[in-house]
């Protein structure tokens, strides 16, 4: 079955990029509150821990909806099946590192994944854990993200992480600690810091993991199609497809239920 969930929009669009201030909100361009609107308007926004875009703080972002399930906020890091996806949903902003009370929650959350169901299993993050140059900071950040993080993630089949923070759009290889591996046995990284702040700059030199990076405003489009996803950014000013990958899961889907009998 074809899923092609506007939730998954939200997920990329509104999620990871930086909450607009009211202020900023009616000063932006035409172009991008029509992105924000028609995304919104399609699904209910699926909110993540971020930074404050009205201020140079990084001090967390107090979430303004309820979760997905309807209980009130706190805590700041939860999960949700969309069709055949399960969203697993972190605070950057708070601890991750082993004994954590997120990273517990994390491991949790993870082993319990039902990948019958939902074989494709997606991870949101404000930070990313792969970082394009020249953001020193966060890239030290995002070390630390890698040392805690990127060894549960591949013991769990995690097929894509998508993080915001850094204002552009940025897509990895399928990466190990730093490698690309074309066995596609690591991970896709999307940073979808594109929802309306300042862009972040960018040096001509990246590392090889990063096969795409855009300093354009837009968003993110996930689609699934049985084993395969096709990611597409889709830029704020003229609605164009500005970069486009498709993969295939770790899981495949129905392999999970006919190890179950199901």
């Amino acid at each position: 079955m074809r899923h092609s969930a506007a939730r998954m929009v939200a997920a990329a669009e509104l999620l990871v990029s930086m909450q607009l201030t009211a202020m900023q909100a009616w000063t932006a361009t035409a172009t991008h509150l029509w992105t924000v609107n028609t995304v919104a308007a399609r699904s209910p926004p699926v909110n993540g821990n971020g930074s404050n875009s009205s201020s140079s703080s990084s001090s967390a972002t107090p979430l303004s909806h309820d979760l997905p399930s309807g209980q009130p906020l706190p805590p700041f890091w939860y999960s949700f099946d969309v069709g055949t996806v399960h969203f697993t949903i972190t605070s950057t902003e708070h601890d991750l590192t082993e004994g954590s009370p997120q990273q517990r929650w994390l491991r949790h959350d993870l082993a319990s994944v039902d990948r019958c169901a939902t074989p494709w299993l997606l991870v949101g993050l404000h930070r990313p854990m792969y970082v394009v140059y020249p953001h020193k900071d966060n890239r030290i950040v995002g070390e630390h993200l890698l040392q805690s993080l990127e060894p549960l993630l591949l013991q769990h089949r995690v097929d894509a992480t998508i993080s915001g923070h850094v204002h552009s759009y940025a897509r990895t290889c399928s990466v190990i600690d730093g490698v690309c591996r074309t066995d596609e046995s690591g991970i896709h990284h999307f940073v979808l810091g594109t929802g309306g702040h300042v862009l972040s700059g960018a040096e001509d030199f990246q590392q090889s993991w990063c096969e795409e990076l855009l300093m354009e405003h837009g968003f993110g489009r996930f689609t699934v199609d049985g084993d395969e996803m096709s990611v597409q950014f889709v830029r704020s000013k003229d609605r164009v497809i500005g970069d486009q990958v498709r993969f295939r899961s770790k899981v495949v889907p129905g392999a999970e239920c006919r190890k179950r009998g199901v």
